[in-house]
C-alpha cells in the first residue's frame, strides 16, 4: 500500500496503549495475556479514532479489509479472527506468540457488545462508549501480568458493581457481553488440592 503505519490515528493507538499496557498490568506477550494485551490495544486504539469499530481500515489493505473488525472479528485482513471462546486452540509459543492475534478477537467482541453491539444486536441493553472505556480501562491497568480471558472476564464483571453500585443494569450487561463470546468458561476443572482436615 505504501502507506506509514503512522498514516492511521488508530494503529497509533493501538501502538501507545502497549506502552501503557507495559507500564501497569505488564500482561505478558504471550498466550492469553498476549492477547489481552493485544485487544486492549485494538479498544483504545478504535476509541481515538472514534468512528467505527475497525482497526487500520485506513492502510488500504490489498483486501480492502481493516487490520481488525471488534464488531465482525471474522471480517478481518487475512483469515479474520474468531470471535467465540469455542473457536480457541491452544498453539505453540512459535505461532504468533502462542495466538495474542489471532485470539484478540474473542475480547474484542466482547467489549464492541459492551459498548454497542447488545443493543445493535437485539441481545440485550449495551451500556455506551463511556462506562465501557472506563471498565475496561481499570480492567487493563489492574489485571496480573499473567492473566487469563477468565480473569479478564471475571475482573470486568467485579469492576462493573464497584464503580456502578446503583446501576446493576451495568454489572448485568458486563456479564452478558462476556458470556456472548463464552466467557468464563463454563466448564471448570477439578482442582487438584486435597482438602486435609487441618
Amino acid at each position: 500500500s505504501g502507506l506509514s503505519m503512522a498514516a492511521a490515528k488508530d494503529v497509533v493507538g493501538h501502538e501507545i496503549t502497549h506502552g501503557i499496557v507495559g507500564s501497569t498490568s505488564g500482561l505478558v506477550y504471550e498466550y492469553q495475556p498476549g492477547a489481552l494485551n493485544e485487544s486492549f490495544s485494538d479498544f483504545f486504539g478504535a476509541t481515538i479514532d472514534g468512528d467505527n469499530w475497525l482497526v487500520g481500515e485506513d492502510l488500504l489493505s490489498p483486501s480492502g479489509k481493516a487490520l481488525r473488525n471488534m464488531a465482525a472479528p471474522r471480517d478481518a485482513y487475512g483469515e479474520g479472527q474468531p470471535a467465540h471462546f469455542s473457536e480457541y486452540r491452544s498453539l505453540p509459543k512459535s505461532t504468533d506468540n502462542g495466538g495474542v492475534h489471532i485470539y484478540s478477537g474473542i475480547p474484542n467482541r466482547a467489549m464492541y457488545l459492551l459498548s454497542a453491539g447488545l443493543s445493535a444486536e437485539s441481545l440485550g441493553t449495551s451500556i455506551g462508549h463511556e462506562k465501557t472505556t472506563n471498565l475496561a480501562f481499570k480492567t487493563m491497568i489492574g489485571l496480573t501480568p499473567n492473566a487469563s480471558f477468565d480473569e479478564a472476564a471475571e475482573f470486568m464483571a467485579s469492576l462493573a458493581r464497584t464503580e456502578y453500585p446503583d446501576e446493576t443494569s451495568i454489572y448485568d450487561a458486563t456479564v452478558l457481553a462476556w458470556k456472548s463470546v463464552g466467557l468464563p468458561q463454563e466448564e471448570t476443572t477439578e482442582s487438584t488440592i486435597v482438602n486435609t482436615p487441618v
